[in-house]
């Protein structure tokens, strides 16, 4: 249909601004209808990839990386997922870090022996020896407390020396600790009056020493904190001198 004028009807089509101003950015800046940016969500940031957080979702059965490495942890012979997994190399270097460490309390051959160490060893040998001692423990005496416990076990703790009189004559203090799980009293008092029975008023043979005296002054039984370990702790005195 035409017009008055002459012209056609129809109004003229108003064409959007040219985005393209020189500026490569600015398609960014002022987009118009139809040209808005894709969700953040789909793409993030435009004209960057997905969030990587989320690009192994669909992998592997639709698990996600942190699915996919728990399965493994859980996996028969897999790693304790609660423990930081460590390369082939760092757990070779950690084992042998505690292997040299291990070799490091060791006393080297031909050092001369401390009247503690000696006297330490001795008390235990004794122990160990001795046939009410053994019927309960077996062979976990120990001269030093170890590690890692067997229960029940007896151990030679800490010893407190001091010099006495002239030359060389020290007084010790020696603890005795027998450890019990048998859900009671009864075997520790049992381990403690055997090893009073075997270290009161012996003369056991110690490496560079010779014991001038050997008496157990203190005893006593109560529960641990864990409520299933027994202890029972023994107070040894004893003097020595040079051999």
């Amino acid at each position: 249909m035409a017009s008055p004028t002459g012209g056609s009807s129809r109004r003229p089509t108003r064409r959007a601004p040219s985005l393209n101003t020189g500026n490569p950015h600015a398609q960014f800046r002022d987009p118009g209808a139809g040209q808005g940016l894709p969700a953040r969500g789909r793409r993030g940031r435009a004209g960057f990839p997905a969030d990587r957080r989320r690009r192994g979702a669909g992998r592997a059965g639709g698990r996600g990386r942190h699915e996919r490495r728990q399965s493994r942890a859980a996996a028969p012979g897999g790693a304790d997922p609660g423990l930081p997994r460590l390369r082939a190399s760092r757990r070779r270097e950690a084992a042998a870090a505690v292997a040299g460490r291990a070799v490091d309390r060791a006393v080297p051959a031909g050092a001369a022996v401390s009247a503690e160490i000696a006297l330490a060893g001795a008390l235990a040998q004794r122990l160990a020896a001795a046939p009410a001692v053994a019927a309960i423990v077996g062979t976990r005496v120990h001269a030093a407390p170890p590690r890692m416990l067997t229960y029940p076990c007896v151990s030679v703790g800490r010893i407190e020396s001091r010099p006495v009189g002239e030359g060389d004559l020290l007084e010790h203090v020696v603890t005795i600790t027998c450890a019990s799980r048998f859900g009671g009293p009864e075997e520790a008092r049992a381990m403690v009056a055997a090893a009073r029975l075997a270290l009161h008023d012996a003369a056991p043979a110690v490496e560079g020493r010779v014991l001038a005296s050997l008496k157990v002054r203190f005893s006593d039984v109560f529960a641990a904190a864990d409520d299933e370990l027994t202890l029972g702790v023994l107070r040894v005195r004893a003097v020595s001198e040079p051999a």
